[in-house]
């Protein structure tokens, strides 16, 4: 009885140490049979430097010739909304804006201001000046401030607002006030731009004087506009919108229910070196 069980112990203890080892063989063969060698990478190529093509925009700056400059005349720019723009940004706007015989003032500070001090501030700017800059604002405008601005248009005064989809800002809190909205989206093209799909090129326009001469514009980070006014610009029909895949023909530049104020639906459009970039005529 003994030996009958130690014959079976041993005959189970064959068969266990045999499993590892067919496994392994199994293993060994599928290896060998699937193995196809060692990857060996070709040498490395180094492209000569004058082999790299920078991509270059096809599009130059235009030299602008103003012939009747107003002097004695005021720009105002509103900083006191906490506004998503710096001084330094408004280099370019700036030396044009001088060209015609304008000064550029700024009141605010950029940072967050209390109301009344906001609105004393206004009213001393726009008390001077013909026309408001509002670029990105970063707070709200009350109901007070919209009124201060529409009084100011009332009387004769120009306003420029002005969006970017880079940046967020509450520009609809004034805007909605002239007929205007700006929306939530970035536009791009994936067949007809300049250097990046989201480099559009603008060639619709309306007869404006602001748009007199002009035949192609490229915008370099533009949401889109909906006005109760005219549409004095708009991307081609094969633009697209972050919030549509149809392509359409999105306005981009609009005057409100006044023609005294226009909004713009790009900001970077008006940065140095990229101000102005455009094709005249066509």
């Amino acid at each position: 009885m003994f030996t009958t069980c130690m014959l079976e112990l041993n005959s189970k203890n064959r068969i266990l140490l045999l499993v590892p080892v067919v496994a392994s063989i199994f293993f060994l063969g599928a290896f060998f049979y699937y193995y196809r060698g060692v990857y060996r990478p070709p040498p490395p190529t180094v492209a000569p430097l004058s082999d790299i093509v920078t991509p270059v925009s096809a599009y130059s700056a235009t030299e602008e010739v103003v012939l009747r400059p107003r002097q004695g005349r005021v720009v105002a720019v509103d900083a006191a909304h906490r506004h998503r723009f710096s001084i330094e940004e408004l280099a370019a706007l700036e030396a044009r804006i001088a060209e015609r015989g304008y000064d550029l003032e700024i009141f605010g500070s950029f940072s967050s201001t209390e109301e009344g001090a906001r609105k004393a501030q206004m009213g001393t700017a726009l008390g001077r000046a013909d026309s408001l800059v509002v670029a990105m604002p970063g707070e709200r405008y009350s109901s007070a401030e919209v009124d201060m601005v529409r009084q100011f248009v009332a009387k004769g005064g120009r306003l420029l607002l002005i969006g970017d989809p880079t940046r967020e800002s509450q520009i609809n809190s004034l805007a909605d006030a002239f007929g205007i909205a700006y929306r939530n989206d970035y536009l791009y093209s994936l067949g007809d731009y300049d250097l990046n799909f989201q480099y559009i090129r603008v060639r619709s326009f309306q007869p404006d004087e602001l748009t007199q001469g002009l035949g192609e514009v490229v915008l370099y980070s533009a949401s889109s506009i909906t006005s109760a006014g005219p549409v004095l610009a708009s991307a081609d029909g094969k633009t697209k919108s972050t919030l549509s895949e149809e392509p359409q023909s999105f306005p981009v530049l609009v005057r409100g229910n006044t023609g005294q104020v226009v909004a713009l639906a790009d900001m970077t459009f008006m940065l140095p070196p990229k101000m102005p970039y455009w094709i005249t005529g066509g």
